[in-house]
C-alpha cells in the first residue's frame, strides 16, 4: 500500500489542492460548512506531509510545521480571533512553502519525465497560490486596510471575516499568480503592493521554468542523439 501511495503521491496532493480551490467559496460561510471545509484543509495538510515525509528529516520537518498549522486551523473555526487568525496565515504559509520547497527539489533531481513529475509541477504552482493567500491575510491582519475588500467592509464578526479573509485572498491569489487582475481587490499599502507584484513574477516565471524542466528532460530522454554524437561510422 506504501509502495503504491509513494508511486501516486503527487496525484493525491494535487487533487486534494485543487478540490480545496474549488470547495472553499462555497463552504466557507456558515459554521458548519466550515468544519467540512476544514475537513478538506486538513486533508490538503495530510497529504502534503505524506509526500514530503518519506525521508526521517523531512518527516519532522513537515510534523514540526504542520500539528501547529493543523491545530490552528481547527482552533480558528471554535474560537476565532485576530491573534489565531495572524498565527494561522504565518504558519500556513510557512508550511506550504516549505512543501513547495521540496517538491521543487524532486522536480529538479528528476532524471526523466514521468507521470509523478509532471503532477508535481502541477503541485508546485497551487501551493504558490497558497503561500501569498496567506501572505495576504498576514498583511491585512496586521495592517488592516491594505486591500481594498469591498466585500468585507459589512462584516463585523470575527469568525466570519476571517474566513471570507482566505476565501477572497485565495481568489486574488489565484488571479494574480495567473496575471489575470480582474481589478476588483486592490492592494493600497506599498507591502502589500509589492507582495502582488512579486506573485506575479513568481508565477511567470514558475511557468517558464516548470515547462523548460519538463521538455528538456523528455528530450534528453526521448530523442536520439545524432550519429555523429553516439560515435557511429558512417
Amino acid at each position: 500500500m506504501t509502495k503504491w501511495f509513494q508511486r501516486r503521491d503527487f496525484v493525491w496532493l494535487f487533487g486534494a489542492l485543487l478540490l480545496l480551490y474549488i470547495v472553499y467559496p462555497f463552504l466557507q460561510k456558515h459554521w458548519l460548512a466550515g468544519a467540512v471545509l476544514n475537513v478538506f484543509i486538513s486533508g490538503s495538510l495530510l497529504a502534503a506531509v505524506l509526500r514530503t515525509g518519506w525521508r526521517r528529516w523531512r518527516m519532522r520537518l513537515s510534523i514540526v510545521l504542520g500539528i501547529p498549522t493543523l491545530a490552528l486551523i481547527w482552533v480558528s473555526h471554535f474560537h476565532p480571533s485576530d491573534a489565531v487568525i495572524l498565527a494561522r496565515a504565518i504558519f500556513e504559509a510557512a508550511f506550504f512553502a516549505c512543501t513547495a520547497t521540496l517538491i521543487l527539489e524532486t522536480i529538479v533531481r528528476a532524471k526523466r519525465v514521468t507521470r509523478n513529475v509532471v503532477f508535481g509541477a502541477a503541485c508546485f504552482y497551487l501551493l504558490l497560490g497558497h503561500i501569498w493567500t496567506f501572505l495576504y491575510v498576514f498583511i491585512e491582519s496586521v495592517v488592516p486596510g491594505s486591500f481594498q475588500l469591498r466585500s468585507l467592509e459589512s462584516m463585523v464578526e470575527i469568525s466570519a471575516r476571517g474566513q471570507a479573509l482566505i476565501a477572497e485572498f485565495m481568489y486574488y491569489s489565484a488571479v494574480t499568480l495567473t496575471t489575470v487582475g480582474y481589478g476588483d481587490i486592490t492592494p493600497i499599502t506599498p507591502g502589500a503592493r509589492m507582495v502582488s507584484s512579486l506573485e506575479a513574477m513568481a508565477g511567470q516565471l514558475t511557468v517558464a521554468f516548470l515547462i523548460a524542466r519538463i521538455v528538456g528532460l523528455y528530450v534528453a530522454h526521448n530523442v536520439a542523439p545524432p550519429a555523429s554524437a553516439r560515435g557511429d561510422s558512417v
